[in-house]
């Protein structure tokens, strides 16, 4: 009976400290979620709020450090904290998930440094005020920590919230700097395909390439070397931006990946995105280098064979300016103007024919000439007038 008293004293406790809490953040910038916790108490029988986010950061620490799930935990303010913290007391609780302890961490650095934690970090990531990017004493953001503890699953997440790739810590160490010196294959591959600089110096004045020792390591790398621009044109977002920064840097606009891709062949193929094709293209007068617009890939598709299949008129014609070679043949022996024939595209095919466009001499595999696959009277009229 004395201990349900208690307990009940105790939630009594708790909706005043919770009524304070809601009126000083009513009072504050919401945006800003500025909440001077050290202040708001009751009287001497209430529970001091600072008291309150205590228990709760150290039973989301402890639960960290035991890997087990929040719900395992029965302290009866934790408890109360994880009932309200998405109503009632959902301002101030969120703006404890940032608190850095003495040495810089927040509870997203602590959760993330381990495996299994994965309710912890729904609960962390799923508030967009939380931080990701918040550095400890040592410069370290979560992502720097999800990389040393090889914790691949978290380092993917955070990079897909929005995580720095290239925030440096107090030594002028990236993740990738870190995944390199740990040999971490999967994970330094997962950066650079998110677009992590490859460039970047710590202090001692080392690229990540120039720290790797392994040789497994140094072929990752280099085979990233060959994969720059393709990684910069397929980023999710300021792709245009470190396109023009790499053209700037004088990097190659023709280097071929593994895959006999050129970057011009990703911007037109995959991306489709003519602005960056622009950018290649006119490379040559910055770096004294010119995007190969007849680059063939393994299948023997062109920039200009992919730019007709997407019907995309404004790059067929950047690419007719820019010289392209209008009947090189794919592995099926087909042209551009085969395609812009089988497209019934009229537009492409009049662009392609002022051009010098083959009509009825160059077959493809069936031994077909483009005149010959007209289907419509209209295409047929375009085709005649050769």
């Amino acid at each position: 009976m004395k201990k349900t008293k208690i307990l009940i004293l105790l939630m009594l406790n708790l909706q005043l400290v919770i009524s304070a809490a809601q009126e000083a953040a009513q009072n504050s910038q919401p945006e800003q979620q500025n909440i001077n916790e050290e202040q708001i108490t009751i009287d001497s029988k209430s529970i001091p709020i600072k008291n309150i986010r205590d228990v709760f950061l150290t039973t989301l620490n402890t639960a960290s450090k035991q890997r087990k799930k929040l719900s395992e935990y029965s302290d009866p303010i934790f408890v109360y904290v994880m009932k309200h913290k998405d109503t009632d007391m959902r301002d101030i609780v969120y703006s404890w998930l940032n608190t850095q302890d003495k040495n810089g961490e927040t509870p997203l650095h602590r959760a993330v440094s381990r495996h299994n934690d994965e309710d912890i970090i729904e609960m962390l990531l799923s508030n967009e005020f939380v931080k990701i990017d918040v550095q400890d004493i040592n410069g370290e953001t979560p992502l720097h920590r999800a990389v040393s503890s090889h914790n691949e699953y978290m380092a993917s997440v955070l990079v897909y919230m929005g995580a720095d790739l290239n925030i440096q810590n107090k030594n002028g160490q990236t993740p990738l700097h870190y995944a390199v010196l740990d040999n971490d294959t999967k994970i330094a591959w997962m950066l650079l395909n998110m677009g992590a600089d490859l460039n970047i110096q710590n202090k001692n004045g080392q690229t990540a390439e120039q720290i790797a020792k392994t040789p497994e390591m140094k072929a990752l790398l280099a085979r990233a070397q060959k994969n720059i621009f393709q990684f910069a044109i397929l980023a999710e977002d300021n792709n245009k931006e470190r396109v023009r920064m790499l053209i700037a840097a004088g990097a190659d606009v023709n280097i071929k990946n593994e895959f006999d891709i050129s970057p011009l062949y990703c911007a037109v193929a995959i991306n489709n995105d003519a602005e960056i094709a622009r950018m290649l293209i006119d490379a040559g007068a910055d770096v004294n280098l010119k995007a190969d617009v007849n680059f063939e890939n393994e299948y023997g598709l062109t920039p200009l064979y992919r730019a007709v299949s997407h019907n995309n008129k404004e790059i067929v014609k950047m690419l007719i300016d820019a010289g392209v070679n209008v009947n090189i043949q794919t592995k099926d022996r087909e042209t551009a103007l085969h395609l812009a024939v089988e497209n019934n595209n009229a537009e492409i095919v009049k662009m392609l024919m002022a051009a010098g466009a083959d009509v009825v001499t160059i077959q493809n595999k069936n031994g077909q000439t483009a005149e010959q696959i007209a289907k419509t009277p209209e295409m047929k009229a375009i085709l005649s007038k050769k």
